[in-house]
């Protein structure tokens, strides 16, 4: 009994269970004084002792492994994270990137070529106006049409694509704060 209470003393870090379990082996020994019991309780002693000592380094290996685990699976999960914020961050930087450049086409529609067919309807209108034969004036009014036609589809294009696209810094103010 006593090699027990020593293992679960040396277990259970408690001291004051290992003293008296001491006591009790000492006590023994002394009512016994046949050297054979005595050997056979000191040898179980100390394979008590040594199982007690190889229990607790399993036991703090054991805490040790599930710790890095743990830790593995947070920084996993970070990762994940992390890819995920990435990933957005390029998706957002493509769909900005399309936006501007969306912007920029729709400028340059409005600025340059709607700009010269306004020119141009103008400068018909004018043709027309002074225009005195009247087979002419017809094929005038033809082209006026067409080019009106024209303005108008040229006209609605710029708008959708003005109307999808969006102010890229609030945006990218935004996107940020989501």
């Amino acid at each position: 009994m006593v090699p027990i209470a020593l293992y679960g003393a040396v277990i259970l870090r408690n001291y004051v269970a290992l003293i008296m379990a001491l006591l009790s082996m000492v006590n023994f020994v002394m009512k016994d004084s046949d050297v054979s019991t005595i050997l056979y309780i000191e040898l179980l002693l100390i394979i008590s002792f040594y199982l007690s000592i190889k229990s607790s380094k399993n036991e703090r290996l054991k805490n040790d492994v599930k710790s890095f685990r743990d830790e593995s699976v947070i920084k996993a999960d970070e990762i994940a994270r992390k890819n995920t914020e990435l990933i957005q961050a390029k998706d957002d930087e493509v769909y900005f990137g399309r936006l501007k450049e969306r912007n920029r086409i729709a400028r340059e529609i409005h600025d340059n070529v709607g700009h010269m067919l306004t020119r141009a309807i103008l400068q018909l209108g004018a043709l027309i106006t002074i225009c005195r034969d009247d087979v002419l004036k017809s094929g005038l009014l033809e082209l006026k049409s067409t080019l009106d036609t024209a303005m108008n589809n040229i006209r609605n294009s710029v708008h959708d694509l003005r109307d999808e696209a969006i102010d890229i810094p609030t945006a990218k103010v935004l996107a940020v704060m989501c």
